[in-house]
């Protein structure tokens, strides 16, 4: 079934088109809990953060660190994070013009809105759903009881609540130890585990990838979102891992990182990375199938991503993208059948993108897009004329 988002457009498609909101997957934007300092300029890796903003929520004063390039859907993120409220039902005020701002707006160029400016917040807190990966579970949102702090404060191979869950992961092969607010494990920790499959440490501190990860070589699955990663370099050579979950991290940047042969899911949304290396992309993610960068800081993007031949879903909302490619760049993603790219600056599209690829999902929400342009390239009517025939076939219409 072809969901299509060309709603920029409208009357271009045929009536019996169904125009179907696609769910969002893993946009949540990283909030880092600081010292908050107003009126100044930080300068970290090259890009430049704001001293943030101030936001009352419930009877709590939250501090938000902000990217000077950060926009109105990047906040909204950043406070359904924290708060559990979902970006739907969260009410701002203090500032007007950021009430009714769209979400690729900039924060600071809104009139009025400055660097330590003093919001409020009205909404009610939920927690977030499942994962869209059965070994993914989500977390709540909410932070654990003083008493589960302490807890986890304190944890060691000795803790009767590793103990429990370490002898449990001897026998599912899956260990699940999120929400724990953990800064660090032991080298030690997964000795006895040496087949385990499925590992969760979501939404805990981590600033570095745990020691132990890389030598489980039977691992399938790891769950590292909702951390402070900085880097994922630690994750080499991991042969049979298949799904990499690094979102809503601080990761401002990938170099030579070489994950396995066989990862089929990368998802590295609600990260700060401002670029992605040549490199990337090579020889070592020939497996992969699904990848999200939605949600970061990406101005361009190399030439090797679209060497990804086996790459069916393609996520890069919210990044500041002006292109997608170009001719003879996107005939490499012949099996591409989901692109997003909500909220870019994107323009046009290439003609190849119609004509050489398996597209069957395309979401340009929120860009300028030049439709009088797209409409009059060679392959677009034919590609228009190929989502309706697989409709009518779907559903038995004439």
């Amino acid at each position: 079934f072809a969901h299509v988002f060309l709603t920029q457009a409208p009357g271009i498609l045929p009536s019996e088109c169904f125009l179907c909101a696609y769910p969002l997957v893993g946009v949540l934007h990283p909030v880092v809990l600081q010292p908050f300092t107003a009126g100044l300029l930080q300068h970290r890796n090259g890009c430049t953060t704001m001293p943030g903003i101030t936001v009352k929520w419930n009877g709590t004063v939250y501090c938000l660190e902000l990217l000077e390039e950060d926009t109105v859907g990047h906040l909204r993120d950043q406070l359904s994070q924290l708060t559990g409220v979902p970006r739907a039902q969260q009410k701002l005020t203090g500032n007007l013009p950021l009430t009714k701002a769209a979400d690729n707006v900039k924060l600071f160029s809104l009139s009025g809105l400055k660097p330590g400016q003093k919001l409020m917040m009205i909404g009610t807190s939920i927690q977030c759903g499942s994962s869209t990966n059965k070994n993914l579970k989500e977390a709540p949102s909410r932070p654990p009881p003083p008493e589960v702090l302490h807890a986890a404060r304190q944890l060691s191979r000795q803790s009767p609540m590793l103990q429990e869950r370490l002898q449990n992961a001897a026998k599912t092969k899956v260990l699940s130890l999120d929400s724990l607010v953990i800064k660090s494990l032991s080298d030690d920790i997964f000795m006895e585990l040496p087949d385990l499959h499925a590992l969760d440490l979501s939404r805990n501190v981590f600033r570095a990838v745990c020691p132990g990860v890389p030598a489980l070589q039977s691992l399938r699955v790891l769950n590292l979102s909702y951390n402070q990663l900085e880097s994922v370099d630690a994750i080499v050579s991991m042969p049979h891992l298949e799904v990499l979950n690094c979102s809503n991290n601080m990761i401002r940047e990938l170099r030579d990182v070489c994950l396995g042969p066989k990862i089929r899911e990368l998802h590295l949304s609600s990260n700060h990375l401002t670029m992605l290396h040549d490199k990337l992309f090579g020889a070592c993610l020939t497996s992969l199938r699904i990848m999200d960068l939605s949600g970061n800081h990406l101005r361009s993007l190399p030439a090797s991503l679209f060497q990804l031949a086996g790459l069916q879903e393609l996520i890069l909302d919210r990044n500041m993208l002006e292109t997608f490619g170009d001719v003879d760049s996107v005939v490499g993603l012949r099996q591409l059948k989901k692109l997003s790219l909500q909220h870019n600056q994107v323009k046009t599209l290439p003609d190849e993108l119609f004509a050489s690829t398996d597209l069957m999902d395309l979401d340009l929400t929120g860009n300028p897009v030049n439709w009088d342009q797209v409409q009059h390239m060679p392959s677009y009517s034919k590609w228009v004329a190929r989502l309706e025939d697989a409709i009518r076939k779907k559903y038995c219409l004439r």
